[in-house]
């Protein structure tokens, strides 16, 4: 297992079948003033989202072959009364959505 201010890595190995997975957590900091959405479907209210920041956002996620798996409940995981956004998200491989 391999720990970051912000991320954890670590190998999952099944114990009867001896099979490993790995698995990355990466979060945000609570304090962040910019939160990054994937589209601007994904917030509602205040500022138009930086459509900049969520095209390098979206490339990145390219560029390491990974896949938004979607989310099952509300469509906003954070709000201020006012401003409401999803910022809560999974993100993997094909060989992970395969198996």
């Amino acid at each position: 297992m391999q720990n970051h201010r912000q991320r954890v890595h670590l190998q999952v190995v099944h114990n009867l079948t001896w099979k490993s997975s790995f698995l990355t957590v990466v979060y945000a900091s609570c304090n962040v003033v910019k939160h990054l959405v994937m589209c601007g479907k994904e917030r509602i209210g205040g500022n138009a989202p930086d459509t900049l920041s969520m095209a390098d956002f979206n490339q990145c996620l390219l560029d390491c072959n990974l896949l938004d798996v979607g989310f099952v409940g509300s469509k906003y995981t954070w709000s201020n009364g006012t401003v409401s956004q999803r910022l809560d998200r999974v993100v993997c491989n094909q060989s992970c959505i395969d198996q």
